[in-house]
């Protein structure tokens, strides 16, 4: 009854299902467009295969690779990204400070 395993479970892909509105599915699609990685001019939806008049599945093509290469970017860059923030905060409360001073309403 025992019987090992033939493939190894490091070597599989792991896939997550992400369920988006259609304008965030579009507004994905165009960035992904811009940024190279999806081709320019893909429909975004496409008559179902074997299907009924009026069915449509979402083109996906290219969408999975995009948000895997913006997350991987977003994670190695998000200590530069929380410098700037941290940076912009100070000039924005020496902004404050000065125009305190000055007796000048800043919101």
């Amino acid at each position: 009854m025992n019987q090992k395993r033939t493939t190894n479970q490091t070597d599989k892909s792991i896939c997550i299902k992400i369920y988006l509105k259609p304008e965030a599915f579009a507004e994905i699609a165009q960035d992904a467009e811009k940024a190279g990685i999806r081709r320019k001019g893909l429909l975004l939806y496409t008559a179902k295969r074997n299907g009924f008049a009026g069915e449509q599945l979402a083109n996906t093509d290219a969408i999975g690779k995009y948000l895997k290469f913006t997350a991987k970017y977003y994670q190695e860059h998000e200590a530069d990204r929380m410098a700037e923030a941290a940076k912009a905060a100070q000039e924005l409360k020496a902004a404050q400070d000065k125009a305190r001073k000055l007796g000048v309403a800043i919101e």
